[in-house]
């Protein structure tokens, strides 16, 4: 099993850091909400195929843009 980063963003006003955090997650929780899309970051290991050291393992991370909206 792999470790992922997920991330979901948005901008909002807010009377205080906890108000915005509240606000964030009312709106994700909503049923009706389009919160929808989210980053996720995770690293990818591969051996390289040419090169100086062809075989050696690389790693780089990668980040995808999900949107549950439009899933095959």
């Amino acid at each position: 099993m792999k470790e992922y980063q997920v991330k979901w963003e948005i901008d909002l006003d807010a009377n205080s850091p906890r108000d915005a955090a509240r606000r964030a997650k009312e709106i994700q929780r909503s049923p009706n909400s389009i919160a929808n899309v989210f980053d996720v970051t995770y690293k990818e290991i591969t051996r390289a195929k040419t090169g100086p050291r062809p075989g050696k393992l690389q790693t780089r991370t990668v980040t995808d843009r999900i949107d549950l909206d439009h899933l095959e």
